[in-house]
């Protein structure tokens, strides 16, 4: 019975890092673009990197979604039901 609640959990932690990669790649992409100044900047890398986490945001939230099968990690420390 929890486990729909944890895998549901993680899918909506994943669209909480998805929104803003995807809310700034539109935005680049559209032109509407609004420098943000701050100490850190990815400069010219920042628009390749955004893309690169995006992609794999949703490479991880529509993989971990599959069953695990039979493998079963050395280092489960709870026993399965």
């Amino acid at each position: 019975l929890l486990k729909p609640f944890v895998y549901a959990l993680n899918r909506l932690i994943d669209l909480s890092y998805a929104m803003p990669l995807g809310a700034r790649i539109l935005s680049k992409l559209t032109g509407d673009y609004k420098e943000l100044n701050g100490p850190y900047r990815l400069g010219k890398y920042g628009l390749t990197l955004n893309i690169i986490g995006f992609v794999f945001l949703l490479f991880a939230s529509i993989t971990f979604n599959f069953p695990a099968g039979k493998f079963r990690s050395p280092f489960l420390l709870v026993t399965p039901i």
